[in-house]
């Protein structure tokens, strides 16, 4: 079985991205589909699409939100989602992944 890829859609302005002097804010909606297995130490999310003005950067930082409970943490040095079943103990590799949907907040570096 293949291995569950997330998809991000950020939301519709105003309430998609927000803009400082250093950061962008980008708030959206990450999707992990059923059906596919889990790698230890977290499955690559990319951040690109027509809706992405930062297309080709990578988050410093990001929050996930579970609409079912579960917890995900963002590892920002390897652009992974980690999955865990209680805090600490991560999901296991080739587990089953089932789908989910987690409201997200991204954080990137401005030019």
């Amino acid at each position: 079985m293949a291995t569950t890829v997330p998809t991000y859609a950020q939301n519709a302005p105003p309430r998609g991205d927000e803009l400082t002097q250093t950061k962008t804010h980008s708030y959206g909606v990450v999707t992990i589909p059923a059906g596919g297995t889990y790698l230890t130490g977290g499955i690559p999310i990319t951040f690109s699409g027509p809706d992405l003005q930062f297309a080709n950067l990578s988050p410093v930082w990001g929050d996930l939100n579970s609409m079912n409970g579960n917890i995900y943490i963002f590892d920002s040095v390897n652009q992974k989602i980690k999955m865990f079943y209680v805090f600490g103990t991560e999901l296991a590799n080739a587990a089953a992944v089932t789908a989910d949907t987690a409201l997200a907040h991204f954080v990137f570096n401005r030019d």
